[in-house]
């Protein structure tokens, strides 16, 4: 260790001319219900008021190729009681750009698990192509367990994300990046619906909002957790524990983060960087604070650097390992009660 301070369609003919024709492209919008196995390909595209999948058929499966899916109201996966349903893009474009409908937090939105959905989770899996949510919140888990899995080389660009629903029957809800690239304004992990979960093993995240990333947002939200295995993270800031207690984030394996202003833990909540991890904070590094105590492990081969290392409010950081930490100045207590750099 060493540290150093410096399916079933509203019209089936159109579907399945949709389907069969490149060069067919409806001049009116529609609603899309899929119950059943539903698939959109051949290079067309086709514009829709809403999605809604698994209305009324369990597990219900849209799947898109090569195809652009255009929806301006609201686009929901799991959308009846105890069904689920799944969406799988390889390739073409989904954008989800919310032009009509009302303002409410689940009416107008990209939900998946709308509904409780049982032993059946609603999925939605890109491994090409691009989903894009403009002028609309992306919620995965509502009353029932939501899914959101990005790999290969698939894009999504999002404007706010909200993962929750951590004690849906199905399991909790969770965003799993494998590969691929995710970009989101705000990534709120656990809000008023409980916990989310976060799992990174590849591919790149980026948060470019003032808010970065929340861990634990709302009080409810507590012990969600982001975990990093691999692949890279940049974000604005990251906040641990923002209302939502002992939540975490562990970064191990080849792990990279880059961070354009602080890391804050707080409220019981733990920051774990180990194996590989590459951490830069342009900003602070800060434990405990305002909002309660911090507890941070730096260990393995880990190397973190940060501008200023802040240990308050009877706050812990463990340093072990063959870890390397390089900070500008280090502050130890400050008023903030009693305090450990073990």
């Amino acid at each position: 260790m060493k540290f150093k301070s410096h399916a079933t369609t509203d019209n089936l003919l159109y579907r399945l001319a949709l389907y069969l024709s490149p060069l067919y492209t409806p001049l009116t919008a529609h609603a899309l219900t899929v119950n059943g196995n539903v698939a959109l390909g051949g290079g067309g595209t086709s514009n829709e008021t809403n999605v809604r999948v698994g209305t009324g058929t369990p597990n219900s499966q849209l799947s898109i190729t090569n195809h652009t899916l255009n929806v301006s109201d609201f686009f929901r996966v799991g959308d009846g009681f105890g069904l689920g349903g799944s969406v799988i893009q390889t390739g073409g474009l989904v954008n989800y750009n919310q032009t009509i409908g009302g303002p409410g937090y689940n009416t107008s939105q990209f939900l998946l698990g709308h509904w409780n959905g049982g032993t059946n989770a609603a999925s939605y899996s890109i491994s090409a192509g691009e989903l894009r949510v403009n002028n609309a919140q992306t919620i995965v888990g509502w009353d029932g367990t939501g899914l959101l899995n990005v790999s290969g080389t698939g894009l999504v660009n999002l404007q706010t994300l909200t993962i929750q629903r951590a004690n849906a029957p199905a399991g909790p809800s969770n965003l799993t990046v494998t590969g691929g690239t995710q970009n989101t304004t705000f990534l709120n992990m656990g809000a008023q619906r409980g916990a989310g979960a976060f799992m990174q093993s590849g591919g790149v995240v980026n948060v470019t909002g003032g808010n970065g990333a929340r861990i634990g947002h709302w009080g409810v939200g507590a012990n969600s957790s982001y975990t990093m295995t691999g692949g890279q993270l940049n974000s604005t800031r990251i906040d641990l524990g923002w209302d939502g207690g002992n939540s975490s984030f562990n970064a191990s394996g080849t792990a990279d983060i880059n961070v354009s202003g602080p890391i804050v833990v707080q409220r019981s909540s733990t920051l774990m960087l180990g194996g590989n991890a590459d951490v830069d904070i342009t900003g602070n590094l800060v434990f405990g604070g305002g909002r309660g105590t911090g507890i941070g492990f730096i260990e393995g081969n880990a190397t973190v650097d940060a501008n200023q290392l802040y240990i308050q409010n009877e706050s812990t950081l463990t340093l072990r390992g063959d870890s390397t930490t390089n900070v500008n100045y280090v502050v130890v207590g400050d008023g903030w009660g009693n305090n450990s750099l073990p």
